[in-house]
């Protein structure tokens, strides 16, 4: 028996310039997200395992935004899981010099078309 899974669903955060993470709070368009993947820049070649709030309608938890992969500029591709299946509606930046966010994506799967999760 085969399971079936929803395909996944890619909701771009609009950013009108990159945006220095200075402990600022990132508006996400309001759902139910599985992760948030960023592209960052950094000043130096630290480790990147920062602090995060996730902001939900119910409140807020920390989580951690760490360091997934490095592209050919050598930007940071990082991701944070939200855990909770509640809507989130923010993400409080870490408070880190010289970082800064390029692009946010929320990441999560797409509804089934009968509304109902398949093969959760």
């Amino acid at each position: 028996m085969s399971t079936q899974t929803s395909p996944t669903r890619v909701t771009t955060i609009p950013l009108a310039a990159p945006l220095a993470c200075d402990g600022s709070l990132l508006p996400v368009p309001a759902g139910h997200y599985d992760w948030i993947r960023l592209l960052v820049s950094l000043d130096d070649d630290a480790e990147l395992d920062e602090e995060v709030w996730l902001h939900y309608r119910e409140g807020a938890d920390p989580e951690w935004l760490r360091a997934t992969g490095t592209t050919d500029d050598g930007r940071r591709t990082a991701r944070v899981p939200v855990p909770r299946r509640e809507e989130l509606l923010a993400l409080r930046l870490p408070n880190r010099a010289g970082m800064a966010v390029h692009t946010a994506d929320c990441v999560g799967r797409a509804p089934a078309a009968d509304g109902l999760s398949i093969g959760v």
